[in-house]
């Protein structure tokens, strides 16, 4: 540039006004061409990034979407469930309400410790006539095809356990409180031993049992998970006590599976030896003292 302009003035003093007058003006127009590239560069970057911003605002256009999607269906359940209201009992509208406060924030596990450790129990199913069936139809089956050994996933606060009889017995729980009340319980027992769930290692015994567990598995993957286990850990038999169908959600603790599609699938060792229906049967929306939405199915080796 310096030699350009020294050039420059060599023409202008040499009085070669005309070269002198092109030589400028040239480089008046490449100063502006310079000027105008410079602009167009500025213009691109702000392009974008405005860009950017909208590409932002897409995505934050289709989360608002997505979400008030969802308020929708929720809010179109709450509507079917006040509809309903005048069916559902004081327990289900208080679960309902926590449901509300606490729609993505639930874990079973959780729910369970909570509950024993507030004075709860295992619930209907493992007190009065039903857990006289079930005790029948478990001590039935350990005469008759003489198991030494069982493990049960789910023993809760060991009432139902105090209806069988077993020779050698393990129960495993989520619940620390429960495991607890079982120790306390059966102290003088030496047949029978309990431990935490996450304790479990690789156990196994003749026959392993989930009596009333499955359709308190919320989550997808601890119910694929308990599953696994439970089949995982019989040598010869699985006993399941629940429902097998796919239902509303009428209580936060309660999600129904039809669970025979997930051994359908994946338990291809085995074989469904036995359906044994539930005499108090019912398919109302939860348990009762008396009444049960449970069925027996018996799993064997092949």
């Amino acid at each position: 540039m310096k030699k350009f302009f020294k050039n420059l003035i060599n023409v202008y003093n040499d009085g070669d006004y005309k070269v002198f007058k092109f030589l400028f003006i040239r480089a008046k127009v490449k100063n502006k061409h310079k000027i105008l590239l410079n602009a167009i560069t500025q213009q691109q970057n702000h392009i974008t990034v405005l860009n950017g911003k909208l590409s932002s605002l897409d995505k934050n256009m289709t989360d608002l979407k997505n979400q008030y999607a969802l308020q929708k269906e929720i809010f179109a359940n709450l509507n079917n469930l006040i509809t309903a209201k005048s069916k559902m009992t004081e327990e289900q509208l208080r679960a309902l309400k926590a449901d509300i406060l606490n729609i993505d924030n639930f874990a079973s596990c959780d729910y369970w410790e909570d509950r024993y450790a507030q004075g709860g129990n295992s619930g209907a199913g493992s007190y009065g006539n039903l857990a006289e069936f079930k005790a029948k139809v478990i001590n039935d089956f350990v005469i008759k095809h003489k198991i030494k050994s069982v493990i049960d996933f789910g023993c809760g606060d060991g009432n139902q356990l105090s209806l069988s009889k077993y020779d050698k017995y393990t129960g495993f729980d989520v619940s620390k409180t429960a495991i607890d009340i079982c120790k306390q319980k059966f102290t003088e027992d030496k047949t029978k031993d309990f431990r935490l769930m996450q304790n479990y290692n690789n156990e196994k015994a003749e026959l392993t049992l989930s009596l009333d567990v499955i359709f308190h598995l919320l989550e997808d993957s601890v119910f694929d998970n308990d599953m696994k286990t439970l089949f995982n850990a019989g040598e010869k038999f699985v006993i399941i006590y629940s429902s097998n169908k796919r239902g509303p959600k009428w209580v936060k603790h309660v999600k129904h599976r039809k669970f025979t599609d997930w051994t359908d699938k994946n338990a291809s060792g085995w074989k469904l030896l036995e359906f044994i229906p539930n005499p108090h049967h019912t398919e109302g929306t939860g348990d009762t003292p008396d009444k049960s939405f449970s069925d027996f199915y018996i799993f064997g080796k092949h």
